[in-house]
């Protein structure tokens, strides 16, 4: 039995007891199993390194070849580039969907080989995130009962389970805006490399109004200028090694909206017309 979560894990012992062998990849459950007295194994313990850098390097494949055909079929997106558009969203789609069945598979194999054949997905195949246009799957979609419930085998089968609707807004809230506790920033601190630790501090003491000046540099005069618009963990660890190469840092400022007539317009300017919006995106 395949389970992706504590709240599942406890609906499906009440329904099928203690007498399964549970999959999982959630590293939560794996830790817990133990402590459980529960059976739980990992879905990708026999999976090769090999076996998941080819299949997303097919997925990469597979998410540049289709926007590419997008491209050449939609002759409506003028100079958009429809490959810079959708390609990232649908690489991590169709990996994250295609990983799930190789796992599902292996799962199921080894039912064959250590028990009746039969294995069973604790999920909601109906509530799924990907929607319309919004290609990433949702953080709590069911992908293993979703793949099961599509019958492409006889020897799979989904029991139902999904969580309240208040419990799932509760989890996403927290994950994505939980605060820091004390001891999670000083550890965060302690493993900092020198480069990222400084990145920091010039970030706070600029976002604070202490450092006054746009950029930052260690020589007289700068070997090259670098304008950040958003900052990432390669910023961080080259953001020393740059300084000392004598290049000037800064952040890049918000740009501005442009109107019709090519002009910039103000940030407090008003959004288009609904029926424009319409009509353009017919």
């Amino acid at each position: 039995m395949i389970v992706e979560s504590e709240w599942a894990l406890k609906s499906a012992r009440k329904a099928f007891g203690e007498d399964v062998v549970w999959g999982t990849t959630s590293p939560w459950l794996l830790r817990k199993g133990s402590a459980l007295g529960l059976h739980i194994v990992s879905l990708e313990s026999d999976e090769a390194r090999e076996t998941a850098q080819r299949m997303f390097r097919a997925s990469f494949q597979f998410g540049k070849e289709f926007a590419t055909d997008l491209n050449s079929l939609c002759g409506w997106h003028g100079y958009a580039d429809l490959k810079q558009i959708f390609t990232t969203s649908l690489v991590r789609s169709f990996g994250g969907i295609f990983y799930k069945a190789i796992l599902l598979q292996g799962f199921l194999d080894r039912a064959h080989v250590e028990g009746d054949g039969r294995v069973v997905c604790v999920g909601d195949p109906d509530r799924i995130e990907l929607k319309g246009l919004k290609l990433r799957y949702g953080r709590f979609d069911t992908l293993y009962a979703l793949l099961a419930a599509q019958g492409v085998s006889p020897e799979l089968s989904v029991f139902h389970h999904d969580l309240p609707q208040d419990e799932l807004i509760k989890k996403e809230q927290y994950s994505r805006f939980r605060k820091a506790g004390w001891w999670e920033r000083a550890l965060s601190l302690l493993t900092n490399t020198p480069s990222s630790f400084l990145f920091k501090i010039w970030r706070t003491l600029g976002t604070s109004g202490i450092y006054p000046f746009k950029t930052i540099r260690l020589t007289p005069r700068a070997e090259k200028n670098l304008l950040i618009l958003r900052t990432c963990e390669l910023i961080d660890e080259a953001f020393l090694s740059l300084l000392l190469q004598g290049a000037a840092l800064g952040y890049l400022g918000r740009i501005p909206r442009v109107g019709t007539d090519g002009t910039p317009q103000p940030a407090e300017a008003s959004l288009p017309d609904e029926e424009v919006v319409r009509e353009k995106l017919q």
